[in-house]
C-alpha cells in the first residue's frame, strides 16, 4: 500500500536535509561543490532548506534541493507567505551563481501543503514562465522510501537489549511476536533461521569495521551490477555522529553482511549494505535489520527506515516482505535559468543513450 503521508514529525527533516548530512556531503566533495542554508521567518514559524551546489558542464553548476524545504509549522497561515519568501530567495541564489537549472525534489512534510508537493510545476508558475520548467525531471535521490512503525516494539525505554548479543536478539524476537506476524512469512522464517546461525556482530564504529563494509559492500556492487560512490563519500558520513554500522561475521570472523546508516530525529535509517554468498545461504542480511531495529529501538526511535525504494527492482522486492509503508515523494521539477546549456546537454545525453542501446 502507498501513502502520501510520512510518519515523520514535520520538524524532522528526511535526512538528506539533515545538517549532518550536508557536513558530510561537503567533506567527501572538496571541489566545486557548495552549501548554502536558505531560512525565511516571522517570529517562531520558520521555513528552510539546504541547497547544494554541483559541478555542471562548461564550468558551470546547477543546485539541488531534496526532501525540501522544511516546515517548521505548517499549518500556521504564516508559512504561505514564508514559502512564497523561501522561493524567491532560493531562485536569487541560483541566478546570482549563474545556475544553469535548480532540480527540486519535493519533500512531503504536511498535507498543508499537499498541492505544493504533488503538483509542483504548477506551483512554480508564480515564480517562472512555463518554458523554463521540466517536469518529470530525472532524480538523482530516491522518490520513495519503506518505513517500518516500531512506537510500540518491546522493551520500553526502560530497558535495552544488546544487539551483537544473539540470545538477547532471540528474545527480543519473541518478545515481539507480533511485530514480526505483521511481516512476510519469508521474512519471519528467515530471521529466524539467522538466529540459528553462529553469527559474530559488532555495532562498534571503527576503522577495522568501516574497511569492512567498504570491502564487502564494492564486491557487492561489483556482483549485483550497481555503482556505488567513492570511499571518501562513505568514510565522511562515516565519520559523522550520526552515522551506524552493523557488521556480521562468520565464525572465523571474516565480515559476511554490513549495514550502513544513519541516526535522524525519530528514525533510524538504512542507506547502503552489502552481503556475501555466505550471507545469503546463512540470512545474514535478515539478521543485520533485526540488530537495526534492536538499535532503532534503543535509540528510543518511532521509524526504522529501510532506504530507498523503486517499484520492480530487486532490492526493493527484498524490503516490500517487511510490509512497511511506502512512502513517496514527488517527481523531480527541473526550473531552467541558462536554456542553451541546458537544452544542447540533454541533447548530448540522448544521443548517447541512443548509442548505448544500440
Amino acid at each position: 500500500m502507498t501513502t502520501l503521508t510520512s510518519q515523520k514529525t514535520t520538524t524532522e527533516p528526511y535526512f538528506l536535509q539533515s545538517d549532518q548530512w550536508v557536513t558530510a556531503w561537503l567533506a567527501a566533495n572538496t571541489v566545486n561543490h557548495f552549501a548554502y542554508k536558505i531560512e525565511v521567518c516571522d517570529g517562531n514559524v520558520a521555513i528552510s532548506g539546504w541547497l547544494l551546489q554541483y559541478p555542471y558542464v562548461f564550468g558551470k553548476s546547477f543546485f539541488l534541493l531534496s526532501k525540501g524545504p522544511i516546515f517548521s509549522d505548517p499549518s500556521n497561515p504564516k508559512s504561505d507567505a514564508l514559502l512564497v519568501q523561501f522561493f524567491q530567495k532560493m531562485k536569487e541564489l541560483a541566478t546570482s551563481h549563474q545556475a544553469v537549472f535548480l532540480k527540486w525534489e519535493p519533500g512531503l512534510e504536511s498535507t498543508t501543503h499537499l498541492e505544493l508537493h504533488l503538483q509542483p510545476q504548477a506551483w512554480l508558475t508564480q515564480f517562472y514562465p512555463q518554458n523554463q520548467i521540466v517536469f518529470p525531471a530525472s532524480r538523482i535521490q530516491f522518490l520513495a522510501t519503506i518505513v517500518l512503525d516500531i512506537l510500540n516494539v518491546s522493551p520500553e525505554s526502560t530497558a535495552s537489549i544488546d544487539p551483537t548479543n544473539i540470545s538477547q536478539l532471540g528474545l527480543f524476537y519473541e518478545q515481539n511476536s507480533s511485530f514480526w506476524k505483521q511481516r512476510n512469512s519469508n521474512v519471519q522464517r528467515y530471521t529466524k533461521k539467522a538466529l540459528q546461525q553462529n553469527w559474530a556482530i559488532s555495532t562498534e564504529k571503527t576503522v577495522e569495521n568501516f574497511e569492512a563494509f567498504w570491502q564487502v559492500h564494492q564486491q557487492t556492487s561489483v556482483n549485483q551490477g550497481f555503482a556505488s560512490y567513492p570511499k571518501s563519500y562513505y568514510l565522511a558520513l562515516f565519520q559523522q555522529e550520526c552515522s551506524r554500522i552493523i557488521i556480521v561475521s562468520d565464525p572465523e570472523n571474516t565480515p559476511q553482511s554490513v549495514w550502513f546508516g544513519v541516526s535522524i530525529g525519530n528514525s533510524l535509517v538504512y542507506l547502503y549494505g552489502g552481503n556475501t554468498e555466505y550471507s545469503k545461504s546463512h540470512f545474514g542480511q535478515y539478521l543485520s535489520h533485526l540488530v537495526a531495529i534492536t538499535m532503532a529501538k534503543n535509540e528510543q526511535k518511532h521509524v526504522y527506515d529501510l532506504g530507498g525504494w523503486h517499484a520492480g527492482e530487486g532490492y526493493s522486492k527484498f524490503k516490500e516482505n517487511y510490509h512497511g509503508t511506502i512512502v513517496q515523494w514527488s517527481d523531480p521539477v527541473d526550473v531552467i535559468f541558462q536554456p542553451f546549456v541546458y537544452g544542447f546537454v540533454r541533447f548530448l545525453q540522448s544521443i548517447r543513450s541512443l548509442f548505448r542501446k544500440r
